[in-house]
């Protein structure tokens, strides 16, 4: 325990990694006056503005963490890349780190602020809905998975990138497809609204790598929509005995191995580069029956 200050002061240092903040100090019996005098006699030292670790090393990743939240105020959640980093959803960490506050806060961005060099530059982002996707137990303060799930595909270039941290989430068992769909239909703005709503229900069914959504989208439901009743099938001509006839392809393998999408996923599969040929490796496309190894 810490000496010299009031026993529920040293119970919130310990249990914030050794960090509080200034407007912190009046809820648990530490006096302003008192936190100067620490400065001075050089026990504490200033992280961001406001914020102080109660010792004079090197301050860990959870000191950081909790000093940057503590810097956005009441109410603040460590988000985005840096949420994802607590909940295990990705093993790289960023040298920033990332917190929400709600929209209608009055706060400096700390970004272009004075802080010491051992504390990490803060990107900050605003929310209308910072009660609801702050999980309401964890420490330090931090968004719901499903919520830093959806930041993040919000944050990605591409939709494979944003369909691999929907992917990783569910794959690695820290949220659910539900809860995602919960998340996206409760938000007003939403990028890729309608591609994530569809991937959901395929990574409930094990789909969990770009590779496979490629081909479920690209080739199984193609063919499970040609195969529909009532209605034909993949056709293409091939001449027999010097007579042009039509064959209908119906079955999966079949039409599967005459696609041009098809192809293209044997030859990621394979390790070759797609050419635009007419057959992949070892497999025929003269005609529709003989669609298989050979």
């Amino acid at each position: 325990m810490l000496t010299g200050i009031p026993q529920e002061c040293s119970a919130l240092v310990e249990f914030q990694h050794g960090v509080i903040a200034r407007w912190q100090a009046p809820r648990v019996g530490l006096r302003p006056a008192a936190i100067d005098g620490l400065l001075r006699s050089g026990r504490w030292r200033q992280l961001y503005r406001g914020v102080y670790a109660a010792y004079t090393g090197r301050p860990p990743r959870d000191a950081q963490l909790w000093a940057a939240a503590l810097r956005c105020g009441p109410g603040a959640a460590l988000s985005h890349h840096t949420a994802a980093e607590l909940d295990g959803l990705t093993d790289r960490r960023q040298e920033v780190i990332h917190v929400t506050v709600g929209r209608d806060r009055r706060i400096r961005n700390p970004a272009g602020e004075r802080r010491h060099e051992l504390a990490p530059r803060i990107v900050l982002h605003r929310t209308d809905r910072i009660d609801a996707i702050r999980h309401p137990a964890k420490a330090p303060p931090r968004t719901r998975v499903a919520e830093t799930v959806l930041d993040l595909t919000q944050l990605s270039l591409t939709f494979d990138e944003a369909f691999s941290w929907l992917s990783r989430g569910c794959g690695r068992r820290l949220v659910t497809p539900q809860l995602i769909r919960t998340a996206v239909t409760t938000r007003r703005r939403v990028r890729w609204r309608d591609e994530i709503l569809a991937a959901l229900p395929l990574i409930a069914d094990g789909v969990h790598s770009n590779l496979e959504f490629r081909y479920v989208s690209d080739v199984e439901r193609p063919i499970a929509f040609q195969s529909r009743p009532g209605r034909r099938g993949w056709s293409r001509k091939r001449h027999s005995r010097g007579r042009a006839t039509s064959t209908t392809c119906t079955s999966r393998s079949e039409w599967a191995w005459n696609s041009t999408a098809a192809r293209r996923i044997w030859s990621k599969i394979a390790g070759r580069t797609f050419t635009g040929i007419t057959s992949a490796p070892g497999w025929a496309s003269s005609s529709c029956a003989s669609a298989g190894p050979m």
